[in-house]
């Protein structure tokens, strides 16, 4: 099936195995991470040289580490895909925003670099903000007994 994943152009045999393996295992979409080919497309698709492509991947693997992909239940590891997705987008937006600003551009232009840096840190901070939200909801809630008193602390606030 990895043979049939990396094929342009799969063949029609192709896709029906792909499909009767995903059938005969069930949890076989856990192994393919559609949030690390999304990153993946768009930092083939950027505009700038194959170093810094490598640099942009590795600060999105970077961003997922930090943000602790390894330990995070799933619903968290696919918000930290997106954020860190988020991150990278909003960093290749600065760095167009910076070279277009630097050279001297029109009116019109820096306006659209504008907007498009506004929206891509948005959907940065909306990312970032999913997530802690989604973290805070999953604090164990603390039972306190002091003497006779009883005292229930859910997500760290009294």
């Amino acid at each position: 099936m990895i043979e049939v994943m990396g094929k342009k152009k799969p063949t029609a045999e192709d896709l029906k195995a792909m499909k009767q393996a995903f059938d005969a295992i069930p949890d076989l979409w856990r192994t393919v991470s559609l949030a690390s080919n999304a990153a993946s497309t768009a930092i083939e698709q950027t505009n700038t040289t194959p170093d810094a492509r490598v640099a942009m991947k590795a600060n999105y693997e970077g961003q997922k580490r930090a943000l602790g992909y390894a330990q995070a239940t799933p619903l968290e590891q696919g918000l930290i895909e997106h954020a860190a997705l988020c991150w990278m987008r909003l960093q290749s937006v600065e760095q167009g925003y910076s070279g277009n600003l630097a050279q001297g551009c029109t009116l019109a232009l820096a306006d659209y670099w504008e907007r498009r840096l506004s929206a891509a840190q948005r959907r940065y901070l909306r990312a970032c903000e999913t997530l802690a939200r989604v973290r805070r909801l999953r604090l164990p809630a603390v039972q306190v007994n002091i003497a006779d008193k009883q005292v229930n602390i859910a997500g760290g606030s009294p």
